[in-house]
């Protein structure tokens, strides 16, 4: 059996690889992280836990997605719709290709949670008596999970709930158990910060209601507004994480945004003119496109969050406009419908060539689309010692000597813990766990006398069954080289300046 957590600060606080299933979920709102882990054991336990494998599940969920919005736009607008998605899917954006293939936790993986609330809408409309009940708690928990699982999906979660309630035409009444299936859905962020906790969303502001406050306070300018909906998420200039770039210019990424909202605006104009069978879903699609194309850059800005990797669930919401739009000309003429697509698919086709022919592939030999994150520098260049190994026998004392410095004030507990952890990582891979060396690492990024005596501790603590030596503290610089062996050798933590 897993021993059980003592002090959950722990895992709400650091991320570290132990034997606890709720470590590895990143942070209280982040739950993908934990479920991304659980899903890739029986990947890793039937073909070996390597770089291939892990791509290969990162790209399993962008399976998973583009299915479940082919299903959505098959609902919605029929056979011919789901084909042109198949289409404008196959020819998505760069970025979105290689934010598809690295597996970030919550962040592309987050895109799955729009569709399947609209399907379980649909399926909630189709059901009567007993069964209509059981749907409707099926459609409550799937967005409670969703949100869970990131809060990306709040805003895009929230537009699709709403939908596919009026989809699935909600009388009031029956209103409480989609509540219900909302608590079922939150239960796993209940476990971990507790009922009275888990509707506090607070932490990345990324919540409808939380629209008014970037302009109210003057988080963002107008400036700064004209700039992000100009060039984010990037669809034909990017460069991202030094991975590849592509530089369309300020035309072609102009245009490729006016053809999204093109084809929005076609499909709206069609469903509200002839409302064929299904034209609800199109414009809850249509209203979840637009919403968080709209909406969430503005939130992520607000809150110093508007990173390419966070916009990466806005470019399948393109891919299903554009389906919409060039399956609504179809119908028209198709000639109309495949040049609309063909315009889609040009732009994004070369952003693919550029980048599966980047010259700067990792050491190891590796197939291209395997290339996008090189395993071999990933852990140490992103997160220096974010993932430190830590043995099975020594997760006890981990928490022991953890709680303490999680107890002092602000950035010094932000420092000491950093320090300590940096005693378990080292430049390598976070694919390797064999036993690491009892030293620090080269480069050892320790600027401060707390970082350099927990780093010390961090060595004493994981050498535990070794001869502490002053040796193993050589790689930090020697004006703080004595705290180091300070905490090696079980001195007090350095006391506070006045």
């Amino acid at each position: 059996a897993l021993p059980k957590p003592q002090y959950p600060r722990l895992a709400q606080n650091s991320v570290v690889a132990v034997p606890l299933l709720d470590a590895f979920q990143y942070q209280d709102f982040d739950g993908g992280t934990l479920v991304v882990a659980i899903l890739l054991v029986p990947l890793a336990a039937l073909f070996g836990l390597s770089a291939v494998t892990v791509k290969a599940g990162a790209l399993l969920w962008t399976l998973g997605i583009v299915l479940l919005w082919l299903e959505v736009l098959r609902h919605a607008a029929g056979r011919r719709a789901a084909l042109f998605g198949a289409a404008a899917f196959a020819c998505a954006p760069a970025p979105w290709l290689l934010f598809s293939s690295i597996h970030w936790g919550n962040h592309a993986e987050s895109a799955f949670g729009p569709p399947l609330i609209l399907l379980a809408g649909l399926g909630a409309r189709r059901s009567a008596g007993i069964g209509r009940a059981i749907s409707l708690l099926v459609l409550g928990g799937v967005a409670g999970f969703a949100v869970w699982f990131s809060q990306l999906n709040l805003l895009p979660g929230a537009i699709a709930l709403l939908g596919a309630l009026l989809v699935a035409r909600i009388k009031p009444w029956q209103l409480p158990l989609v509540l219900l299936g909302v608590c079922g859905g939150l239960a796993p962020r209940a476990l971990r910060v507790g009922w009275q906790g888990v509707f506090h969303f607070g932490a990345q502001k990324l919540g409808p209601w939380q629209l008014l406050e970037p302009l109210n306070n003057g988080m963002v300018t107008v400036p700064e507004l004209r700039s992000i909906y100009a060039t984010q998420p990037s669809l034909a200039t990017w460069q991202i994480d030094g991975l590849g770039s592509m530089n369309g210019g300020p035309t072609l990424e102009g245009g490729l945004r006016i053809l999204v909202a093109a084809s929005l605006l076609i499909a709206v104009v069609a469903a509200l003119r002839w409302r064929r069978e299904g034209w609800g879903l199109v414009l809850t699609a249509c209203a979840v496109v637009a919403g968080t194309w709209l909406l969430q850059p503005l939130l992520l800005a607000a809150a110093s969050e508007i990173f390419p990797r966070r916009l990466a669930n806005l470019y399948p919401l393109a891919c299903v406009a554009i389906a919409l739009g060039s399956a609504t000309l179809a119908r028209w003429r198709l000639g109309a419908g495949l040049a609309l697509l063909l315009l889609w698919s040009l732009p994004n086709l070369a952003g693919t060539a550029v980048l599966l022919s980047h010259a700067d592939p990792p050491e190891a030999p590796l197939t291209p689309w395997a290339w996008f994150s090189p395993p071999a520098r990933e852990v140490w260049e992103r997160v220096p010692g974010g993932l430190p190994n830590v043995d099975p026998d020594l997760v006890q004392a981990v928490q022991d000597h953890l709680t303490p410095l999680y107890q002092q004030p602000g950035e010094r507990a932000h420092a000491l813990s950093r320090g300590f952890f940096e005693a378990f990582s080292e430049p390598r891979t976070s694919l390797d766990h064999h036993r690491i060396r009892c030293a620090a690492p080269p480069g050892l990024p320790s600027p401060g006398a707390d970082s350099s005596w927990a780093f010390g501790l961090g060595l004493r603590v994981r050498c535990r069954d070794r001869e502490p030596d002053p040796r193993w503290c050589e790689a930090v610089e020697p004006v703080w080289r004595s705290q180091c062996l300070s905490g090696l050798t079980g001195g007090d933590m350095p006391s506070v300046e006045p």
